[in-house]
């Protein structure tokens, strides 16, 4: 089991990426005092990519960076340009006030005192840089309270080291015990990263009892999803690139022990978009915990829009997702508080903002990243936390840029692809009845339950018509499959029973996108070669992108058949069938 007691952590790099590291210090050695340009949040520490957004450089340029690459060298214009727009111009901020530097072998005198940031706007909290932010200082992880409490413990849970997969995305979860002997409080977690250059990001997951059979070694990590599993799904630590910690509201924590979670699931995410081989990692998260419990146990509560249809070369494409009054009335018992924000997209990602609404007058932003930057993400945290009551609804908005962007870019856990997500920490847990409160386009996720059989969405019972008892449905499921028998081509005549079936809320719109969406995922890969046959219908819900995933395509035997039998389906074959055909139509 490689989960060990530790007093304190360190930070361990234990893979350099060489042409990254040459790239900021060549670059360097191209401007004055380049080496020596201050961290404008760490007293002390200096900014090694000057052109970047990220400290350690390779990502997005910042404003300095962008009239460098502009210029192409150091010279009198560049030096006069305040690129941060802060007042000071770039010279003066490097040391080099008359703008004499050339080159780092020439003799000229550089003032090394007093120096800034050239392509941050400072001081960071002035109504100036305000407007032109895009960094924001958070507090470290070892000012939390909780660190300094003398019954504060420890563990930290570390993946073996493995070989990092050469491909863009992989997750791998580890299973791990929390103490049982009692009942404990996570109070605050903090990142091991062992591999900079690989992480994007660490989940924490409280598990149900019967995990054990998720896999037969517990000490052995495994490949898992955005979540770790059906019996590992609720988010209790979250760490990002950038983010040093999280440290929980003073009057809550996450229970874990004898009546709390007993076992979590660690997941790692490595990024690896150049494929480089021969990389690894043995990433973890230090989880600190208490037995002086908090007065409330906490929760995280996502909320978004998991349907993404990014289109290429636009400077700004906008997507929404929201928690209705309808669903946060369904799912909030009592009132709940909202301790802190967290704002999730990818790199096109520009701008998100989690807005809290009740009786269509707005409250507030619970989390606004003006200038987002997914390499330094924002947590907003609420010494006063915020109420949600029943019935208030919640707007997340999204905003990219594309320009970059050749093909559409889809929901989806590479960085290559896009998110719209908020993470909002709350207590007390009990009065969420589901931490999860999102969209499928205009569907909400609330109304999607299996045992909701008489909850309509858009008109459509959905969960009558996937278990079979919508007598309507059925029948013009039976019509659809008398009329487009055998399965080869589109006739005529098939073709009128899809558009009659058409005038079905089922069948039509969002519903029915979500129908064939959800059904596709479910369904073995032989059916795809059917929906492949007559391709004239615009695929609304990314088939193009399950297309691409698709290697092989099964053979059509009786075995295949027995899988839309499974538990997981919910559907009988004839709805198969009809949905395959009304899709290609």
């Amino acid at each position: 089991m490689n989960v060990s007691i530790l007093p304190s952590l360190s930070y361990v790099g234990i893979l350099i990426c060489v042409n990254s590291v040459l790239s900021y210090r060549a670059y360097q050695n191209l401007i004055p005092n380049g080496d020596k340009v201050p961290h404008p949040c760490n007293k002390g520490q200096t900014w090694e990519g000057v052109g970047h957004r990220q400290n350690e450089g390779g990502d997005e340029q910042n404003p300095f960076g962008i009239d460098f690459q502009q210029f192409g060298e150091w010279n009198k214009k560049l030096c006069l340009l305040d690129s941060d727009g802060d007042g000071r111009y770039n010279g003066e901020e490097l040391g080099d006030p008359d703008c004499t530097w050339k080159t780092q072998y020439d003799n000229v005198h550089l003032r090394i005192t007093n120096l800034s940031h050239p392509g941050i706007c400072e001081p960071l909290d002035s109504s100036l840089c305000r407007e032109r932010a895009w960094l924001s200082c958070e507090a470290s992880i070892d000012d939390c309270p909780s660190l300094k409490e003398k019954d504060t413990r420890n563990i930290t849970v570390k993946m073996p080291k493995r070989k990092v997969p050469r491909q863009t995305t992989t997750y791998r979860c580890l299973l791990f015990e929390f103490p049982q002997d009692q009942d404990y409080h996570i109070v605050a977690t903090k990142p091991v990263i062992d591999n900079k250059h690989v992480m994007h990001h660490i989940l924490l997951f409280g598990c149900d009892e019967s995990v054990e059979d998720i896999t037969e070694d517990m000490n052995e990590p495994f490949t898992c999803g955005m979540i770790a599993s059906p019996k590992c799904s609720s988010v209790i630590g979250i760490w990002s690139m950038g983010m040093s910690g999280e440290c929980s509201h003073n009057s809550s924590g996450f229970r874990i022990g004898k009546n709390g979670f007993r076992k979590g699931a660690l997941q790692i995410h490595w990024n690896n978009p150049d494929l480089y081989e021969g990389m690894t990692d043995a990433s973890g998260m230090t989880i600190f915990y208490t037995h002086v419990l908090r007065q409330y146990d906490a929760g995280i509560m996502i909320v978004g829009q998991y349907w993404i249809d990014l289109q290429p070369k636009k400077k700004r494409v906008v997507v929404t997702g929201e928690c209705s009054p309808e669903c946060s009335d369904k799912l909030i018992e009592d009132e709940i508080y909202i301790t802190s924000g967290y704002n999730h997209m990818h790199y096109l990602g520009r701008q998100e903002r989690i807005e809290l609404y009740r009786k269509d007058r707005k409250i507030k932003d619970l989390a606004y990243d003006q200038n987002f930057n997914y390499d330094m993400p924002v947590l907003h945290s609420y010494q006063e936390p915020v109420k949600l009551k029943p019935g208030d609804e919640i707007k997340v908005t999204c905003i990219y840029s594309t320009t970059s962007r050749s093909e559409n870019v889809h929901f989806g856990y590479s960085t290559s692809d896009e998110m719209c997500l908020g993470f909002l920490t709350y207590f007390p847990k009990e009065n969420l009845k589901d931490p999860y409160c999102t969209n499928w386009k205009s569907i909400s996720r609330c109304l999607l339950w299996k045992e909701d059989v008489d909850t309509d969405v858009q008109g459509c019972y959905i969960q009558r018509l996937l278990q079979g008892h919508d007598v309507t449905a059925n029948q013009i499921i039976q019509n659809i499959m008398q009329a487009c028998a055998p399965f080869e081509t589109c006739s005529d005549w098939c073709r009128f029973s899809l558009n009659s079936a058409r005038q079905h809320p089922c069948f039509q719109g969002d519903v029915l996108d979500f129908i064939g969406f959800e059904t596709i995922h479910d369904l073995p890969k032989f059916l795809i070669p059917f929906i492949l046959c007559d391709f004239k219908r615009d695929m609304n819900f990314s088939t193009e992108v399950i297309f691409k995933k698709q290697q092989t395509f099964v053979p059509v035997n009786q075995h295949n058949l027995s899988i839309c039998h499974s538990k997981r389906s919910h559907i009988s074959l004839f709805l198969l069938h009809f949905i395959l055909f009304i899709l290609i139509s």
